[in-house]
């Protein structure tokens, strides 16, 4: 998840489904990192830094930016950017998934696994209770 839209509506899910009657847990997937470097010598150490943490798993591209489990089922939630108009009234385009999310959905299907893409919290919130999350 890149934009600060995304990053919003995960953290209105996180608060919403925190403060409300279900028993579940939502959890961001740390995917992305951001490490600042400010010359050479700090890129090198950034490089070797994500280089280990791909190779430990602990990076996996494509990967949801959320799972959100309760006693009943989990979910992998992908958060995307949703469709507005600037003020001009132009519509942006709404968040598409990568290729490497594409990849990620596809190996949840075929493992069975649940996996949604939300807009918005009401897309969030139909998509738990599509996959028997939530009640």
């Amino acid at each position: 998840m890149a934009g600060s839209a995304e990053r919003v509506l995960q953290r209105e899910i996180m608060l919403r489904l925190g403060a409300g009657p279900w028993p579940v847990i939502a959890a961001p997937i740390p995917n992305g990192i951001y490490i600042p470097a400010h010359n050479d010598e700090e890129r090198r150490l950034v490089g070797r830094i994500v280089r280990r943490m791909k190779d430990d798993g602990m990076l996996l591209p494509g990967a949801g930016d959320m799972i959100v489990a309760s006693a009943a089922a989990a979910c992998f939630l992908e958060l995307k950017r949703p469709a507005e108009r600037d003020l001009f009234g132009r519509r942006s385009v709404r968040g598409q998934l990568s290729d490497g999310q594409r990849e990620f959905r596809r190996r949840c299907d075929v493992a069975g696994v649940p996996y949604a893409v939300a807009h918005d919290w009401r897309e969030a919130l139909e998509a738990l209770r599509r996959h028997g999350v939530i009640s």
